[in-house]
């Protein structure tokens, strides 16, 4: 049997959403062949890391055609270009006298994404944080104050 690492977090939340999530990340690297990845769905998103930089790439297998599946690799620009408006909330902006925001942190903790352009803070440390999901691997959503 393969052991699995784990792999340690780039953030450290003052407080955790999940209660046993602690400093490693719930996201397992898996190395496999894309037959046997995709199985017999017609659709889904697969992310990889290759030289230190994510790779997501989408695909869909038309009904009937076990053997034809289209595939696209989804650019990282591209990608956080995309994010970018998912940050903004109007909850975040009511005057409640404490100024917050939303990021959303790649792999390395920096922020791709900011609900408030231009706001600087210790990304390492924000007040609750929660990965992406399987998607984006060791990405995560993080709330400054």
């Amino acid at each position: 049997m393969a052991q699995i690492s784990q792999v340690q977090r780039q953030v450290i939340p003052q407080k955790n959403l999940v209660p046993q999530q602690g400093a490693f990340s719930n996201s397992v690297p898996a190395e496999s062949d894309f037959r046997r990845v995709i199985g017999a769905e017609t659709s889904g998103s697969l992310a990889r890391f290759l030289e230190d930089k994510l790779q997501l790439i989408v695909w869909y297998r038309p009904p009937g055609t076990a053997s034809l599946v289209f595939g696209a690799q989804i650019g990282q620009h591209n990608l956080i270009r995309s994010l970018q408006p998912l940050t903004q909330s109007p909850d975040l902006h009511r005057s409640t006298g404490t100024v917050y925001c939303l990021a959303i942190l790649d792999d390395r903790g920096k922020p791709v994404a900011l609900s408030q352009a231009g706001f600087k803070t210790d990304w390492k440390h924000p007040f609750v944080a929660t990965e992406v999901g399987d998607a984006l691997p060791h990405w995560e959503t993080a709330l400054y104050g």
